[in-house]
């Protein structure tokens, strides 16, 4: 009798810990990225860099946006994040929302420094998919220099802070 005891405590205990994982609620993850801007057109930057903070790792992302002028809206893309999570390496991503903002708050003067406010929020967070939600606050900054006669950015960095809840 004492040995089916044991047995059936057992059991329940583990029946009783695997549905703690089940119900268990959403966490709110925060990191600093910073990066550089690799690609672009006229309506989609791909940036890629570093994360530092709950989910440290790398990261990129593809946002797709309305034409520059001087302004822009977000229309769409994905923001993927490679890290390790209870020490396995894991890939959370997420998809920014239609709606989010690209906002000039500098101008140097003449070919100087641009710099734009980012704002989105991101949906479908999650570990390789998901029903997540989270949000993106950077800032861009385009470094231009006169190049044959041209104002031309000859480089684009990025930093700013992701909030992921999944």
């Amino acid at each position: 009798m004492g040995r089916r005891f044991s047995i059936c405590t057992v059991l329940v205990g583990a029946i009783l810990l695997s549905s703690v994982g089940v119900a268990s609620a959403a966490t709110t993850r925060v990191d600093t990225v910073k990066g550089a801007e690799v690609a672009y057109t006229s309506t989609q930057g791909t940036f890629t860099g570093y994360a530092d903070g709950d989910l440290p790792g790398t990261w990129a992302a593809v946002i797709d946006h309305t034409v520059l002028s001087p302004d822009a809206t977000i229309t769409g893309g994905t923001l993927t994040l490679l890290t390790l999570i209870h020490w396995l390496p894991t890939t959370v991503g997420g998809t920014f929302a239609d709606g989010g903002t690209v906002s000039r708050v500098y101008q140097e003067a003449g070919c100087g420094v641009q710099r734009y406010a980012i704002k989105d929020k991101l949906v479908h967070v999650g570990v390789d998919g998901g029903s997540g939600t989270g949000d993106v606050s950077a800032t861009l900054t385009h470094h231009r220099r006169w190049i044959l006669g041209r104002c031309i950015a000859y480089a684009a960095t990025i930093t700013g802070t992701v909030h992921l809840t999944f």
